[in-house]
């Protein structure tokens, strides 16, 4: 076809009745309509595997979303990776951080065993380390050198043909999807891109649910160590909501988190503003300092307002203390307010003297 030699047509004429030019000639046009055909034919074949390789990547994603834990991870994967057409059986492992061996999930237990045993004996490492710079997937032939002391793998997979492809983030070899092919045909390129897609799928997804843990255990520390302080605090988020406040808050102000939680800072700062002898000039003094942490000075030091309770007794201090770690005065920030009552100050120097 074009310039590609795709086969060739064969006739082998008999000595009695030779091959004449004419002969020649409608064999020549036969191999022309035959290429023609043939070209057509994987053409349609490459376009009919992109688009089930499409439609099955995007159920890859749209399962992956919904797990979370590594063990459903590994689940969801294999299974994926069991119904592309030409695939046998299918094991897949991952790493954790937390466990010795590797989480491991397989299409039958008697891979699962085999697997285990290569592994305790360090021949599955010796396989990795086989990957190139880039951890391009690995083509392991039943009887060629690349096979050696898997003998057992490819017996209980059933196959001639393993594919061996990296799950990884950046950094880092996650994992692995080892299947076999089925023995009526070999995994071709398609296929094993599409493999290359799941595995990419399943590295973003652990990536994901690895911030997510880390970004968890962060906010749980931060809140055991803003309930244990004495101040008062309350979060404030680049929308000018208020996210989140201590029981300290409560204490000091009266005001009870689900009237503020969610809801724009203004309608906490008129509550605050409400309890002053002076509401005017207390709200006037809160805008003035919101302002102030929104346009940013570094050489300046964060507001502090003063609001007198005379419900309470006290004076309440507010402090304005911005969390961004930018600067830019086309945008709103991210700050906390922290709130002192007089009273606690007194105590709290009184203690320290």
């Amino acid at each position: 076809y074009v310039n590609k030699t795709m086969g060739a047509v064969m006739d082998l004429g008999r000595e009695t009745d030779p091959l004449t030019r004419d002969d020649i000639v409608i064999y020549e046009h036969l191999a022309t309509h035959l290429g023609s055909a043939y070209q057509n034919v994987r053409h349609a074949y490459t376009q009919d595997v992109s688009a089930k390789n499409s439609l099955h990547l995007l159920r890859t994603w749209q399962q992956l979303s919904k797990v979370y834990t590594s063990s459903e991870i590994n689940h969801t994967i294999m299974k994926l990776a069991s119904e592309i057409t030409v695939v046998k059986h299918t094991l897949v492992w991952l790493y954790d951080e937390f466990k010795v061996d590797p989480i491991v999930s397989t299409s039958n237990s008697a891979t699962y065993t085999v697997f285990q045993n290569l592994y305790k004996l360090g021949i599955i490492s010796e396989y990795l380390n086989q990957f190139d710079p880039q951890l391009h997937p690995l083509i392991i032939w039943l009887g060629r050198s690349n096979a050696r002391n898997i003998g057992e793998l490819f017996q209980v997979m059933e196959g001639q043909q393993l594919v061996l492809v990296a799950i990884k983030d950046e950094a880092r070899l996650m994992g692995c999807i080892l299947v076999s092919s089925n023995s009526s045909e070999q995994i071709s390129a398609e296929y094993i891109s599409q493999l290359e897609g799941i595995a990419h799928a399943a590295g973003q997804t652990l990536e994901r649910n690895t911030l997510i843990s880390y970004k968890d255990r962060q906010t749980e520390r931060l809140e055991a160590i803003t309930r244990s302080i004495k101040d008062g605090i309350f979060f404030v988020t680049e929308q000018q909501d208020i996210v989140f406040c201590n029981p300290q808050f409560t204490e000091l102000t009266g005001i009870s988190p689900s009237n503020v939680l969610n809801n724009p800072v203004q309608s906490l700062l008129q509550k605050l503003a409400d309890q002053s002898d002076q509401p005017e000039v207390a709200m006037q003094n809160l805008e003035n300092a919101l302002e102030q942490i929104m346009n940013e000075d570094l050489d300046q030091e964060y507001p502090i307002v003063e609001i007198n309770i005379p419900s309470i007794d006290s004076h309440l201090y507010i402090e304005f203390i911005s969390s961004s770690s930018e600067s830019n005065s086309n945008e709103q920030h991210s700050w906390i307010g922290v709130l002192r009552s007089s009273d606690r100050i007194i105590t709290t120097e009184s203690q320290l003297s």
